[in-house]
């Protein structure tokens, strides 16, 4: 990676020059040429693993002023290489205005998200499974789920954290994955109090539930007018995140033992089933 740096720049060619003398003199095992090129290379990967945490350390702080001034989330650039969507066709009507395209959008992923059965009765038999089943943990207080969660989990277990990815677009909350991976001790209590007050109540947030959905064309020559020709990609709320994978760390030993993937199942490997 490149890094505008001058000091590491300075580094760099005297390390060169160090190499070259060595070379030019045969290539020798040992000797002032050979430590000499083998001190600067170490010089270099040291500046290389400063610069890289100077980096690192300025993106968070950037991140950081994004998120108190209340700005949106501009690193992730948008891939010139699609088309975007400006302007879509709806009938024989050529639609550019920003609030109406907003509205076609809404319209279009709120039809995708309701149910297509027609069988009243089957839906019905449905929803009275899962009331049942929901009467079910109201009442059972022992069951693993119903278990606070400990910060053991949150910063032993190989999901949670661990994870989630940086560099990421925020979701309606306006928190990033930076934020609780460098947010310390502190911010750990104050996320088991939010997470096990979830489990308490047995009722999420809706600022959990919400995300942004942009639609991304799909692509393949088809046409970028037609609203059919996009995917939704929806960003969640990194809270939400973590809920899901501390519950499915928990879940992940009960499925297995009742046997679930089954072995014959091999889309995945077995290192990477159920996550």
């Amino acid at each position: 990676r490149f890094f505008k740096d001058s000091t590491l720049k300075q580094i760099c060619d005297k390390s060169k020059g160090a190499w070259k003398a060595w070379v030019d003199a045969g290539r020798q095992p040992d000797g002032p040429l050979y430590d000499s090129k083998n001190d600067w290379h170490r010089e270099v990967k040291k500046r290389v693993n400063l610069c890289a945490a100077m980096d690192e350390w300025r993106r968070v702080r950037r991140r950081e002023n994004l998120f108190r001034s209340g700005a949106r989330n501009r690193s992730c650039a948008p891939n010139k290489r699609k088309p975007r969507c400006s302007k879509l066709k709806v009938g024989n009507d050529l639609v550019t205005n920003k609030e109406d395209l907003l509205c076609i959008w809404a319209d279009h992923f709120t039809e995708l998200s309701k149910s297509k059965i027609n069988d009243s009765e089957g839906l019905q038999h449905v929803n009275d499974k899962v009331q049942s089943l929901f009467n079910e943990s109201l009442l059972n207080k022992e069951y693993l789920l119903d278990t606070p969660f400990t910060v053991e989990e949150l910063e032993q277990a190989p999901k949670p954290l661990r994870k989630l990815k940086k560099r990421k677009a925020s979701g309606q909350d306006g928190l990033f994955a930076e934020h609780l991976k460098f947010g310390g001790q502190a911010l750990l209590t104050w996320l088991l109090k939010i997470l096990n007050s979830i489990i308490e109540l047995e009722a999420i947030p809706d600022i959990l539930k919400c995300g942004s959905i942009t639609p991304v064309y799909k692509g393949g020559g088809k046409d970028p007018l037609d609203k059919n020709n996009y995917r939704g990609i929806t960003v969640a709320s990194v809270l939400a995140k973590v809920l899901e994978f501390l519950i499915l760390e928990r879940l992940n030993t009960v499925l297995l033992q009742a046997g679930i993937p089954h072995v014959s199942q091999t889309a995945l490997p077995k290192t990477c089933r159920l996550y």
